[in-house]
């Protein structure tokens, strides 16, 4: 008879470990969601400027990396981009986008040991008449980068990741300052 109580009593203290697992989840979620947390590119389509709701993307390269970020974000962010301006309640003009690079270090042979890669892109949003209705100030991102003559191809490639990168970050940091009101 003595194992038939302890069995109930570890059946009891289940279900009110879950309850209280559960109910810890609930609130911690619930405290994320009150204080703005957001996931990674999902700002929500109510946050970005109403006049945003059809958006047409003015870049140098309409095809290139960065367009396709940022058609990607915002129709992440409930936008729906369009291939033709005069359907735009929107433009989002891209005036800048320029990577590049220059020398922070170099060794006693006077080569470059180190690099520091710079990427900055400036946008502004205007409505179909060519109004400006935000101009926002340059986004700029940097990352310093080893260089070693041993591995050339290899630090091409590296290099081209941090510039990936560094785009990926500047995208997302133009549509939350988008949605700033």
């Amino acid at each position: 008879m003595n194992a038939s109580p302890a069995i109930r009593v570890r059946r009891h203290v289940r279900p009110r470990a879950r309850a209280a697992a559960a109910v810890l989840v609930a609130a911690l979620a619930l405290a994320l969601g009150g204080c703005g947390f957001h996931l990674r590119g999902s700002l929500g389509g109510d946050r970005l400027p109403p006049q945003m709701a059809v958006t047409y993307i003015r870049a140098p390269d309409p095809y290139g990396a960065l367009a396709v970020d940022l058609r990607r974000a915002l129709q992440a962010n409930g936008v729906r981009v369009t291939r033709k301006p005069a359907q735009a309640h929107a433009v989002l003009a891209v005036l800048q986008d320029s990577a590049g690079r220059r020398v922070l270090s170099v060794g006693p042979d006077g080569r470059p040991q180190e690099y520091e890669l710079i990427y900055t892109v400036r946008v502004e949003l205007l409505d179909p008449k060519g109004k400006v209705l935000r101009r926002l100030p340059p986004v700029e991102r940097t990352r310093d980068f080893l260089f070693d003559e041993a591995a050339v191809l290899g630090m091409d490639r590296e290099q081209q990741i941090l510039f990936d990168d560094m785009r990926r970050d500047i995208v997302q940091d133009i549509v939350r300052r988008l949605a700033l009101q």
